[in-house]
């Protein structure tokens, strides 16, 4: 145990008198490089954090950097946290609410992840995070003519997100419209071919319109990627 916990300080030592090594450029650089792994963006925008604590404006970016990494890494809570000092120094900012109702969302926190996107979209009409975001929560809650219409507005602008579009066929199936869920469930595979759960979402497509066929083999090589694909769909409405 002790071995263990000499590790990792010797692990967050190391990471920390690198990033201190960095200039801030390098440290912002390495903070948003997306091609990097998430532990070393987390030691860039902790450094810049720091290093901006007298600067209030870039430390407004700084914080919202670190916390779209503790999003992506699972941390919530403490991606909260910065979102919160974040707001507090900038309550005018369209993408930090956009971004802490993104969070929000994937807490489960649906009425407070609409409030800020809608916050977010009275600054900025066209965040697509927003609208997407909104439009998540939305059909979380069963609003799903809501969340079609945000979905819509969120597509027009990028039309190349698989999520999106996978998210609005899911709200098509849910609302009886099986034809157009198709339709969003095969644009969404043309962009990400492999997903267990677009392939799944339309096998339950095609076996409520009747194809038999292509039900099977959708479902099939859906719980071949994930065997519990089903359990995990069933969150969503698609059963």
């Amino acid at each position: 145990m002790h071995k263990i916990v000499g590790y990792a300080f010797i692990l967050v030592t190391a990471l920390a008198g690198h990033a201190l090594a960095q200039s801030y450029e390098q440290q912002r650089r390495q903070c948003t490089d997306h091609s990097i792994a998430l532990d070393l963006r987390l030691a860039g925008c902790t450094a810049t954090v720091e290093a901006d604590r007298e600067r209030r404006g870039t430390l407004v970016v700084s914080l919202t950097n670190r916390a779209s990494v503790y999003t992506q890494m699972g941390e919530l809570e403490l991606a909260l946290q910065d979102y919160n000092q974040a707001v507090r120094l900038d309550p005018n900012s369209g993408w930090i609410f956009a971004n802490r109702c993104a969070a929000y969302a994937r807490m489960d926190e649906y009425d407070l992840a609409i409030q800020d996107c809608d916050r977010a979209l009275r600054h900025e009409p066209a965040n697509v995070l927003a609208l997407s975001s909104r439009g998540f929560s939305y059909a979380a809650k069963a609003e799903h003519e809501r969340a079609i219409q945000d979905f819509d507005l969120a597509i027009l602008l990028i039309s190349s997100n698989a999520g999106v579009l996978a998210a609005r066929g899911r709200s098509f199936l849910a609302t009886g419209q099986t034809d157009r869920a198709i339709v969003d469930f095969e644009a969404a595979l043309r962009l990400a071919p492999k997903s267990a759960e677009i392939l799944y979402s339309r096998g339950i497509a095609r076996q409520r319109n009747g194809d038999a066929a292509g039900a099977t083999a959708d479902i099939a090589a859906a719980k071949a990627q994930v065997p519990d694909i089903a359990e995990r769909m069933a969150r969503y409405g698609v059963r």
